[in-house]
């Protein structure tokens, strides 16, 4: 009898030491994380999940644009009605899990991936309906072994690498800046890792090219920027999730972001928001997950069902709370001051020059 116990726990010991990481795995999502946000867009510290596909409304209600729909997510407050970040500046990786990276940061938020990928086109869009001229907008990408950079100023990034055998002539000459101890296993005659060091690398360069052009940033237009990073996919199907080169990449990354995140503060001067969405779409062998859409899609909800209300009683307030509040708030302000002057006219008023009636006798009223 003891003899089938010591064998049966044995068999529970080894489910359980199989069983772990797929359940470490499965509870893995992905995250939004504010790295660095000026002080008057109010970021909230509690929030529930943000659906991805919300990230780009969040970022146009950041800039103050009125959006054709209301925003369900709670963690973006009601910041000042005359300031406005200058520019926003997003970082979208796929392949990296909810907590992998420890940046320090405004606020973070766990993420419903209802979409497989960030779309910016409605942010570019609005921008573009707002204002007159050429704002600056950045949208980096890659298109298999294409480096692609939509811009407005194209001239301002000719020089970077558009492809790999141009990157790797980069990295093959030492004129990318990077010390062999900061790579550390990573290996650029590897296209995987190759890959994903060539992204970091133009990401760099992109906000070098700006610091050295400072006049772009000052503008009065709106800046975006949109960096996407996918090489982590990749080594994630080739090396694994606990490789020692995936180690080393969640270093490097960690390090250029916060690295980027300076540079752009200081660019800016601090009214800049940078916000990293790190997306879990690698499954636990390497493949890629990709989120079909049907056409119903709008029909169904995308987010999580939040708590149920207390009492059955509606929220306290609506998104258009702060807007109708600030509207009641300044139009009494307003008759206040216009009554204190009338009183204050009234008060002080001299009959005999003020006023007509007073220097006018009865028998001259009764002639006019």
């Amino acid at each position: 009898m003891a003899t089938q116990v010591t064998r049966f726990a044995s068999k529970v010991q080894k489910m359980a030491f199989w069983l772990l990481p797929v359940l470490c795995l499965t509870a893995a999502s992905g995250e939004f994380v504010v790295l660095h946000a000026p002080n008057h867009v109010n970021f909230r510290s509690e929030a529930k999940a943000l659906p991805v596909s919300e990230v780009s409304d969040v970022i146009s209600s950041s800039y103050g644009f009125q959006l054709n729909h209301d925003l369900t997510w709670d963690g973006l407050g009601a910041g000042s009605l005359f300031k406005r970040p200058k520019a926003n500046v997003v970082v979208s990786v796929s392949g990296l899990p909810q907590g992998r990276l420890t940046l320090p940061g405004v606020a973070r938020y766990p993420t419903v991936e209802d979409e497989s990928e960030l779309s910016t086109e409605s942010v570019v869009d609005r921008i573009e309906a707002a204002v007159t001229g050429l704002p600056l907008l950045v949208d980096f990408s890659v298109d298999n072994t294409v480096f692609a950079l939509r811009s407005h100023h194209p001239g301002l990034f000719q020089h970077l690498p558009a492809t790999l055998d141009r990157l790797r002539q980069v990295f093959v000459s030492g004129q990318h800046g990077w010390a062999p101890v900061d790579l550390g296993s990573l290996n650029h005659t590897q296209d995987v890792d190759l890959f994903f060091l060539g992204e970091l690398h133009i990401m760099r360069e992109i906000a070098r090219a700006l610091k050295a052009h400072p006049e772009m940033t000052a503008s009065a237009l709106p800046s975006f920027f949109h960096f996407k990073v996918t090489g982590l996919e990749k080594m994630i199907r080739t090396y694994g999730r606990q490789s020692q080169q995936m180690r080393d990449a969640l270093t490097l990354l960690s390090n250029v972001l916060q690295e980027v995140t300076e540079e752009f503060d200081e660019m800016f001067g601090g009214n800049v928001v940078v916000q990293l969405l790190a997306m879990d779409n690698v499954d636990e062998q390497g493949k890629l997950i990709r989120k079909s859409r049907s056409l119903l899609a709008d029909a169904e909800p995308t987010t999580a069902p939040g708590p149920a209300p207390v009492g059955g009683l509606a929220p306290m307030f609506t998104a258009m709370y702060p807007i109708v509040f600030n509207i009641i708030l300044w139009t009494m302000v307003l008759i206040v001051l216009a009554t204190f002057a009338i009183v204050w006219g009234l008060w002080f008023m001299d009959p005999g020059r003020d006023s007509i009636i007073y220097r006018m006798t009865s028998q001259r009223i009764k002639k006019e």
